[in-house]
């Protein structure tokens, strides 16, 4: 038995947060948030020059759960195929099978829901943003929240 990957993927204010909140409670998934470790490991949200430090406490968290056979929500927004790569590669090597939630939200929606982040910052991520294909993994499952 190997452990499962779950990398959720979508814009800013997409519902990502909320899928795993409806969806956490009919299986035991462990959440993983680089936003989360920012927060409660350095205190601050939104200290991006600390992203070296969180990406490897993240990768660390992974690759501990999964050596446990756990089922890992990694959440984040993941936008790029060379973000989620990253955690794919960990994925593999701990031969655990890897879905990808794709949260499909417009950006339109987004944009309405959006009370932090500068308009331009998130039609820059929507400029970026590459869709996850069966190529990168073992499934996708496509929402619009």
């Amino acid at each position: 038995m190997s452990g499962k990957l779950y990398i959720m993927c979508g814009l800013p204010r997409s519902g990502k947060s909320s899928w795993i909140k409806k969806y956490q409670r009919a299986e035991k998934y462990v959440v993983i948030s680089n936003d989360w470790i920012r927060e409660n490991i350095f205190h601050n949200k939104y200290a991006f020059s600390i992203n070296p430090s969180v990406w490897m406490i993240t990768d660390s968290c992974i690759r501990i759960l999964l050596s446990q056979d756990k089922s890992v929500i990694f959440d984040g927004i993941n936008h790029t195929k060379f973000v989620r790569e990253q955690f794919i590669k960990i994925a593999r090597e701990m031969d655990a099978t890897v879905k990808i939630i794709y949260m499909d939200t417009p950006l339109e929606v987004c944009l309405e829901r959006n009370d932090k982040l500068p308009e331009k910052t998130l039609k820059r991520m929507a400029e970026e943003f590459e869709e996850p294909t069966l190529d990168e993994c073992d499934g996708i499952i496509t929402e619009i929240f």
